[in-house]
Parts: structure tokens; sequence; C-alpha cells
């Protein structure tokens, strides 16, 4: 995680949850480590840019079974989905900047008891608080679609046909929403907004990061990239041939190379992290 990332290795277990669970299971799991004083502030607010993402029951149920009428294509995109957090961690990799690192240390120790009740409280505030939000963002586009600012919208001459620009504000709002407004051919589509995750997630996320002090910088860039890596993937794979190969050979070296160029111009030898 250090030498990819630029992290603490203990990030490690976010990303792999993140991988599993799903939206927003991971950056739940990055707070949980620096409230817990086990990572940094620094390495947390680093961690949540790579650490939210989808988990496989969504592309295999919903995304592969449900709208693509395939689950081999639901778990290809489901590795083109880690493939580009993996390269958008790697891109945005920083380096390790402080000869000192200082973690925050814990107040008291808490009985098992204690702990036992703390997780239930915990879970179930943080699953109305999802639920809350997903209900609000599915009120608020039917709203929309009901005082018919759609249509309105497609009057407008965008070459977007009624079912693609309604899969498209919703895609960007609701996950859920836009993903099952997409037809069986929408691969490169359902990677885009499968990676985007949604103003809905972005919410339930920040909804986790600003109870625990955290303020990433460049969050909602990182998800633009991922979401533009994965549709530039799910093109390659569609589409087989020299050009795609060339992109594919591109983008690695890309990975490799620009995170050393970072550290290189980097201005900072000497910083403590707190």
């Amino acid at each position: 995680m250090q030498a990819v990332f630029g992290v603490d290795g203990e990030c490690a277990s976010a990303l792999l949850i993140s991988f599993v669970g799903g939206y927003p299971v991971g950056i739940s799991c990055v707070t949980s480590l620096y409230e817990a004083s086990v990572i940094t502030k620094k390495d947390a607010e680093q961690a949540i840019l790579f650490c939210n993402n989808s988990g496989p029951g969504f592309f295999v149920g919903v995304v592969g079974a449900t709208v693509l009428r395939s689950v081999r294509l639901g778990l290809i995109l489901y590795f083109i989905h880690m493939i580009s957090a993996i390269a958008v961690g790697r891109l945005l990799c920083r380096s390790r900047p402080s000869m000192v690192t200082i973690r925050r240390q814990a107040v008291h120790q808490e009985t098992t008891s204690q702990q036992f009740l703390n997780a239930i409280t915990s879970a179930s505030s943080s699953l109305l608080q999802v639920c809350a939000l997903i209900v609000f963002f599915c009120v608020f586009l039917e709203m929309i679609e009901c005082i018919g600012i759609l249509s309105l919208l497609h009057g407008l001459p965008i070459g977007l046909t009624k079912q693609q620009l309604s899969a498209a504000i919703y895609g960007t709002l609701e996950l859920t929403g836009g993903i099952l407004r997409l037809n069986d051919s929408s691969f490169v589509a359902a990677a885009f907004f499968m990676s985007w995750g949604g103003v809905c997630v972005h919410f339930q996320a920040m909804s986790f990061w600003r109870k625990a002090g955290l303020m990433p910088k460049g969050y909602y860039f990182a998800k633009l990239l991922h979401a533009f890596i994965s549709a530039l993937l799910a093109y390659c794979y569609l589409n087989p041939n020299a050009i795609g190969v060339f992109i594919l050979c591109l983008l690695g070296a890309v990975c490799v190379i620009f995170p050393q160029i970072r550290k290189k111009v980097g201005r900072n030898p000497l910083r403590f992290a707190l």
C-alpha cells in the first residue's frame, strides 16, 4: 500500500472491504480506522479517493443479470471497476512525506459490552442515513419526471433519446435508478455510472467522513477519473484492436511513470503527519 498508493498498509483492509461490501462501506472502514487512531488523517483522506467502490453483488445481480442480461458481462464490468479504482489510487498517489508520523492517542479503552453496543448504535445510525438519502433522491427524481423537466430537456438539441437522457440524469444523481434505465447494449455507460456512483452515494460517503472530521481534497475529481477510466477500459474490451491495446499500454505506462514524476517535482520533502 505504501509503495503503490502512498498510504499506510492498514488501508488495505478498507480497499478490500470496498470491493466486497460496495458503496459506501469502504469509506466507513477508512473513517473507523482513523477514529481508532490506526491511520493518520493524511492517509485517511488519501484512501478515501480510491476506497469507495461498488461490490460484486450489484454487478452480478443488477448490472449483469437484470440490465445486460449476462452474468459474465457483469463480472467483466466488476473486474474493470476494480482495475480502474487501483489505477486511480496509483495516479493520485502522493509521496510519503513524513520523517515523523504522529497518530492520535485513543482516549480510553472500551469494554467488550460497550464496543458491542456502540457497534449496534453506529450500524443503525449509518443504515438510517444511507436509506434516508436513497429515499430522498428517489422521490426527488420522480418529482423531476412528474413536472416534465425530462420532457423539456428532451426537446433540446442534445442528440439523446428520452431513455438515454433519463438514464444519464438518474445515473448522475442516483446510481440504481440510472442503471435500471439502461438497455442491454449499454456496456460502456454502465461502466461509467457504476464507477461514478452518483451524487447520492457521494452524500452517503460525505456523511461518514465529515463526522470523522476528514476533508478529502479532489474526491469528486477522483470519482470522475474512475468513471472515465472504467468507460475507456469497457470500450477497449468491446473493441479489441490495435488502438485499444495502445490505449491500455499508455494507461499502464502513465500509472507507473506519473506518480514518480509527482514525487520528484514535489516541494515538500519534510512534512509531519499529525
